[in-house]
């Protein structure tokens, strides 16, 4: 028996020991102290800087999330824009339609950018000089865990529910140095490891941009390259209109959490937007009936949100005047058509160019 308990033990140890060796390995760079591989942070800051410096913006590299969180921390911008890859497209011009006082608006937009990435880049950018948020809704934005990309700035997902004051059971207990026995944290932030190193920051040209390559423009924009377009729009098919359709209405703890940070802005004298951008028009004809039902229940959401904390909400997921022709794909709009949702506050019809 007491061979047994010896085993036992001896086999625990060695689970243990490997566990601890993981994360040590991942936490050469103080992962379990900042939350974020001091490589990958300061490669990050440094095509940050080379943004700002270009006039055309850069090839757009890998590490979305810790380059848009470096846009922040460098306090360059007074207006930003949150969401999914939607939201990416949107350019500071668009943004200075509505909201002049805007300067230099930055955009943060994530590709997956979920719930949780709204939380996080709510909470940066409104700690770090925003006046005003506009936020991308998507018919997921009110569901939580629709995408886990966000794990990629884990520690900072914690951050944010602490400064929202909300309860969520994935930030109960926080890693810390010492605690290295954590698996599961381990394995989450296994992703957010440092990539391979980016050799150089290629400027892009102002006008016209490299029709190969995609761009971040200097506000923190995306802009697809005319290949990549041009290839969405000839794969385009009914399959596309049920992206990241997840079953049953807006969780009502997903819109609480909301209220909490729409709340959190007002007394930090920051303004908040809803951005509602319009799928393609193809969604309407109902082809996909769970779809319409997703976009409804979510367009009623946001408007009572808005409501009920009196923020603006611009655009409709069927704004009247944007057409097809304004779609490459479900999930890419030219930066036109967010013009014309922008537009369209209110009830008001945008006219077009």
């Amino acid at each position: 028996m007491l061979k047994i308990i010896l085993a036992l033990l001896a086999s625990i140890g060695v689970a243990l020991f490997a566990i601890s060796g993981i994360n040590s390995t991942i936490d050469t760079d103080g992962r379990f102290t900042s939350g974020i591989p001091k490589k990958t942070a300061d490669r990050a800051d440094d095509y940050a800087k080379k943004l700002f410096a270009s006039q055309g913006g850069l090839v757009a590299v890998g590490d979305e999330r810790l380059i848009k969180r470096a846009l922040v921390l460098a306090e360059a911008g007074d207006c930003h824009v949150i969401g999914s890859s939607r939201a990416m497209t949107i350019q500071a011009k668009a943004i200075r339609l509505v909201a002049p006082e805007c300067r230099q608006p930055v955009n943060l937009g994530v590709s997956g950018g979920s719930f949780e990435d709204i939380l996080i880049y709510a909470h940066l950018a409104i700690t770090h000089q925003s006046k005003h948020l506009f936020i991308n809704i998507d018919h997921w934005t009110f569901q939580p865990g629709a995408d886990d990309r966000f794990y990629e700035l884990g520690e900072e997902y914690c951050n944010a529910v602490r400064f929202f004051s909300l309860q969520r059971a994935d930030c109960a207990v926080q890693p810390e140095r010492g605690k290295l026995l954590d698996p599961t944290y381990a394995l989450k932030n296994l992703r957010s490891s440092p990539s391979a190193p980016v050799k150089a920051y290629r400027v892009m040209p102002a006008e016209p941009r490299n029709n190969h390559e995609a761009a971040t423009l200097t506000d923190g924009s995306h802009e697809y390259s005319l290949e990549y377009r041009q290839k969405m729009l000839r794969t385009w098919d009914a399959r596309h209109l049920s992206y990241k359709l997840l079953p049953g209405p807006p969780s009502e703890a997903a819109l609480e959490d909301f209220r909490k940070l729409l709340k959190k802005a007002s007394s930090s004298g920051v303004s908040v937007s809803f951005v509602l951008a319009p799928y393609h028009p193809r969604v309407f004809e109902c082809e996909v009936p769970a779809m319409c039902l997703a976009l409804q229940t979510t367009q009623a959401a946001s408007t009572a949100l808005a409501e009920q904390a009196g923020a603006k909400l611009y655009g409709s997921y069927k704004v009247p005047g944007v057409g097809t022709e304004d779609f490459m794909s479900d999930m890419f709009l030219f930066p036109a058509a967010f013009e014309r949702v922008l537009a369209f506050s209110q009830g008001k019809n945008p006219s077009r160019p």
